[in-house]
């Protein structure tokens, strides 16, 4: 289980991503596969857990909603978890 200061840098890195996507989401019409192998490949880190909170919340316009994420970690598959 990851310790209270772990689980906050988590849900920030989880939140940028969230934001990231967001982002290059609207900024491009076109989607591109990916198979499974390439995000496999281009992943820095894979873990299998559960959601223990979460907040939704729209931006300064009030024209994009987003929901940022907090996840107990219960088995690591590739990369490090963030404070180990």
């Amino acid at each position: 289980m990851l310790s209270h200061p772990t689980k906050t840098k988590f849900a920030l890195r989880t939140l940028g991503l969230v934001l990231f996507l967001s982002f290059t989401h609207t900024a491009f019409a076109q989607l591109i596969p990916i198979s499974l192998e390439q995000r496999i490949e281009k992943s820095t880190t894979i873990f299998e857990g559960k959601v223990v909170s979460h907040a939704s919340y729209w931006d300064d316009m009030k024209v994009n909603i987003y929901t940022s994420y907090v996840f107990e970690v219960t088995k690591l598959f590739k990369g490090k978890a963030p404070g180990r």
